[in-house]
């Protein structure tokens, strides 16, 4: 657990509840001596007023005395009356103070509880996931039923007992209130109160769907077609034969397509003709079975079909999908408020800390079971086939898998448009000499949902040799290598001209739009934009001048002036001339501030930033990144700037000329005093700043992209 995670989850219910405890002794001492102070009014009353024979003394405590001493009962009569009139406003909410205080302990302490829940779930279900790829689903599954009300939990205990402690004080101060005000003030802190219960509500129904929303599973965009029995009897023969002789659930669905590799996934698919499949889908990459043989083909397809055989089928259809969604979505999901001052994220950073930490606990335990599956999914590959042929077909892809990318990718960037991308890319194979492919021994194969051994982990493992298996790999491309893959599939040619002209048309469309979103960038990024920041006026500058003024102009009419010079003492001359100083000062800060309204504090250009409190231009080039910071006088940007590139010097303050310069990391600040506005006056809010600024950083890269669309 990192320290900030330690803090939010811990530090900070201990915290509240400290503060808590420091309210309720607040308020029961105030009780308590209220309840002193009754029984001394009536126990002295009883002497007074039915004219006690006894002693007409009395034991009286005052308040802060170490022990009490004895008085007459009417001066202690006296000294409780004056106690409970001076705190009459103070004791008529007290109790309701003493409720508020016994919510922020209560509350705090179920924070802290809920806390502890999250800490134990997290770290219980990771530990019971390393029994059994059964136990790791089981204990997912409770995580992600229970896991959304522990947030929900967390936000509710959080703000009701922080909200305890803000009304605990706003009570207190409603009590000194004067008594005109007390009806208005009474009903605007009614109207906060039941406006802040709506607020949590509100938060908490929105955190309640997106953490749901979390364990959902998002359909997978899939360029391909999907292959009916009807489109290819063979291939569904085939892959049922090999789902029977492995007693392994038979895919739903089979997509044919160009992009990428073999894999299976339980996750909804979306294929580009806008099609929704449901259930199994066996993907079958056609580029890659024509670089492979009838018995490498099977050994993958019988890999793949592994992944859903006994207990992995639990781990491949209900965990992988959901962990791989819940792993990459967890900041999307709170809105990423990072740009919100610290007081309005207590809420955020304490969701973000449980589910990372939740999710770290889960992240050990599924990297261990990943490396047994893949491992028991390859002897599933080889029972089918050989483990020979599913060690060639392991070193032949990683072998071959950066020619067909670089291949692929002059597809997707339009330099070339085949008819048939199979059968140009086994043409353009054959052009040279296939790598060495024990030069890839220890490279991992992708995939959508996860990870893999090495490739020598895994030939090793199946008891073959890599030099043998390597030898098998290395044989050279030929033509009619995918011939076997007419028989299973029927009009083959078809197909593969069919999704050929699929991918080039939505590259095309997708370049063409791009192209054109290029163009705006440097169309917008082609005229310079002016950004000014008007300060408001300089008002402690403005009253440090009027007030020494005033007392400098007065000083000059005192007649003790004259008899200080008559007297060739200068004290008082220079005592005046000190004000005067002090009044100048103030009065240089107010034209300091007004002559900085005047200037620009930023200009964007076309490959450059010129900022008013750098000495040259900074070159867009140069910048990786800008994060802004909320200050209580305007707002802070920061830049990143690349590695060997060194910003120019300061020159608002001589003095400190790298204040704002992180010696830590590539960083630098720029400060704009007050409200944005353009060379219009018109304002600019954040948002579109952050939009400005996108725009012209972006506008380098777009120039140098747009020349491939010549």
């Amino acid at each position: 657990m990192t320290k900030k995670s330690f803090a939010y989850l811990f530090l900070l219910p201990l915290a509240i509840f400290l503060y808590a405890v420091l309210q309720h002794y607040r308020v029961a001492t105030l009780l308590d001596r209220a309840e002193y102070e009754q029984n001394i009014l009536v126990k002295a009353e009883k002497i007074v007023n039915n004219n006690f024979t006894g002693s007409l003394e009395i034991e009286y405590q005052r308040e802060g005395a170490d022990k009490a001493e004895r008085m007459y009962a009417s001066s202690a009569q006296t000294e409780a009356s004056l106690f409970l009139s001076q705190n009459k406003k103070a004791l008529s909410v007290a109790k309701p103070m003493l409720y508020l205080s016994y919510g922020g302990l209560g509350l705090s302490l179920l924070f802290l509880l809920t806390n502890s829940a999250l800490i134990a779930l997290g770290y219980l279900g990771a530990k019971k996931g390393r029994r059994s790829q059964h136990d790791l689903v089981q204990a997912f599954d409770f995580c992600r039923t229970w896991l959304p009300f522990i947030l929900a939990g967390q936000v509710l205990f959080l703000t009701l007992s922080v909200s305890c402690l803000i009304f605990y004080e706003l009570t207190g101060w409603m009590s000194t209130a004067k008594d005109s005000g007390d009806i208005l003030a009474g009903g605007y802190f009614f109207l906060l109160g039941i406006g802040y219960i709506v607020f949590i509500i509100w938060r908490l129904v929105k955190m309640l769907s997106k953490s749901f929303s979390l364990f959902q599973p998002e359909p997978k965009p899939v360029m391909g077609r999907n292959l009916t029995h009807d489109d290819a009897p063979a291939l569904w023969a085939r892959v049922e034969r090999l789902a029977l002789k492995l007693e392994t659930i038979t895919p739903d669905n089979i997509v044919a397509g160009l992009t990428e590799n073999f894999y299976v996934t339980a996750n909804p698919v979306r294929l580009n003709t806008g099609e929704i499949l449901t259930g199994q889908t066996l993907y079958f990459s056609l580029p890659w079975a024509a670089l492979l043989d009838e018995a490498e083909i099977d050994a993958v397809l019988g890999h793949e079909l592994g992944h859903f055989s006994g207990k992995d089928t639990e781990y491949s259809l209900r965990f992988a999908p959901l962990y791989a969604r819940f792993s990459s979505s967890i900041e999307a999901v709170f809105g990423l408020r990072k740009n919100a001052p610290g007081y309005m994220n207590v809420d955020f950073n304490t969701a973000m800390s449980s589910c990372n930490y939740v999710l770290g606990q889960f992240h050990d335990t599924v990297m261990y079971w990943r490396q047994r599956r893949e491992h028991g999914a390859d002897e599933m590959g080889a029972k089918v086939s050989t483990p020979l042929a599913l060690s060639s077909s392991l070193l032949r892809i990683a072998a071959l898998s950066n020619p067909v990318d670089e291949y692929l990718n002059e597809v997707y960037n339009a330099r070339v448009m085949p008819d048939d991308v199979v059968a140009a890319l086994l043409a353009h194979l054959q052009m040279s000499p296939l790598p060495d492919p024990q030069r890839y021994l220890e490279n991992e194969t992708a995939h959508p949902y996860d990870t893999h051994p090495s490739c020598k982990a895994r030939i090793e493992a199946l008891g073959c040799t890599t030099d043998e298996a390597a030898a098998i790999a290395a044989r050279p491309v030929t033509g009619d290598a995918f011939a076997h893959l007419f028989l299973l599939v029927n009009d083959f040619k078809q197909l593969c001209r069919t999704l050929s002209a699929e991918l080039t048309g939505e590259i095309t469309q997708y370049r063409d739009n791009y192209k054109q979103s290029l163009e705006t960038v440097l169309h917008r990024a082609a005229k310079e934009t002016v950004i000014y920041a008007r300060p408001k006026i300089a008002i402690g500058g403005a009253l440090v001048f009027i007030f020494f003024l005033y007392v400098t102009v007065g000083g000059l009419f005192d007649p003790a002036l004259k008899s200080s010079l008559d007297g060739e003492d200068y004290t008082y001359v220079c005592l005046l001339l000190g004000l005067a100083v002090i009044s100048g000062l103030g009065l240089r800060r107010v034209i300091k501030v007004w002559k900085r309204g005047k200037q620009p504090v930023m200009v964007l250009r076309h490959g450059s930033i010129s900022v008013h409190m750098l000495s040259a231009p900074v070159p867009l080039a140069a910048l990786t990144g800008y994060v802004f910071f909320k200050t209580r006088r305007g707002l802070r940007i920061g830049f990143t700037y690349k590695e060997g590139y060194e910003p120019p010097p300061r020159t608002d303050n001589r003095w400190l000329t790298y204040t704002h310069c992180s010696s830590t990391e590539p960083f630098f600040y720029v400060t704009a005093y007050g409200k944005l506005r353009d060379a219009s006056g018109a304002p600019v809010s954040q948002e579109q700043l952050a939009e400005l600024l996108d725009t012209y950083l972006s506008a380098s890269v777009a120039e140098h992209e747009i020349k491939d669309f010549q």
